[in-house]
């Protein structure tokens, strides 16, 4: 492994030793660091209710959304651009990549597939960092299921949204933005400018209707500015389902899909 992240605080590094049974589920603890040279700087008791498969990787996955979206460890407004995250399961980075078949990993994929879409996911093993007394760094409970689902953004006007993986990369098509780490800034921009809601043209909830069987469309756009944001909304947040713009609407419209 060589990665050459910019500095110290975009490369993380999780590994997750072995799980023990509670009467409740299980623990798995998991050790991170930052920086390639760097010690153990401490580690994440996560809880997982009952006998879930896959727990190392869970935990690892736990690990990096407490670090990145709750901790901010390496910068508020960080998002997928130059950073490195090493694991020790190689079932986290066929998620990534999307190659993964296991089912239930996926509602604890969105953060990486979104707000850190870009990163460079690496999988090492290499434990010598890891503390000879492993009960010697601090120690963090967290619940597995406090990290599931989607990630979050509080945007002015409209409250908690999320991004979809679809409504990123269609805006990637239709802004011209370099990559989906660029894309990430440029849409949060966005969405903080003056935005209005329009009215959903007849096709727009039709289609919102099929994929999502859902009539609660909204939609919003700057008015000096053709580009239009597709809404549903959700009891608790706002989900960015997609964005085109105006003249461009009618002839993608058949080929719309849509994904978190």
């Amino acid at each position: 492994m060589n990665p050459n992240p910019k500095n110290h605080n975009c490369l993380i590094t999780v590994y997750a030793g072995d799980s023990r049974e509670t009467e409740d589920g299980r623990i798995v603890r998991v050790f991170w660091r930052l920086g390639q040279q760097s010690a153990c700087k401490g580690a994440y008791d996560v809880f997982a209710p009952g006998t879930p498969d896959d727990i190392e990787a869970l935990g690892e996955l736990a690990a990096l959304r407490h670090l990145l979206s709750v901790r901010n460890i390496s910068g508020q407004n960080r998002n997928g651009e130059g950073l490195v995250l090493v694991v020790s399961h190689g079932a986290v980075k066929k998620l990534v990549n999307k190659k993964s078949q296991k089912s239930d990993l996926f509602d604890f994929n969105h953060f990486l597939i979104t707000r850190y879409a870009g990163a460079d996911v690496v999988v090492d093993k290499e434990r010598a960092w890891l503390p000879e007394d492993r009960d010697s760094v601090p120690v963090t409970g967290i619940n597995l299921h406090d990290m599931k689902g989607p990630e979050t953004v509080e945007v002015p006007n409209l409250g908690k949204i999320v991004i979809t993986r679809h409504a990123l990369e269609k805006y990637l098509e239709v802004a011209g933005t370099a990559d989906l780490p660029q894309s990430w800034r440029s849409i949060n921009r966005r969405l903080r400018k003056n935005l209005e809601r329009v009215n959903v043209p007849a096709k727009v909830a039709r289609m919102q209707q099929i994929k999502h069987h859902t009539e609660a469309s909204e939609l919003w756009k700057n008015p000096d500015n053709p580009m239009h944001f597709v809404f549903s909304r959700e009891p608790s947040f706002m989900v960015l389902r997609t964005v085109y713009e105006t003249t461009a609407w009618d002839e993608k419209l058949e080929r719309y899909t849509s994904a978190f």
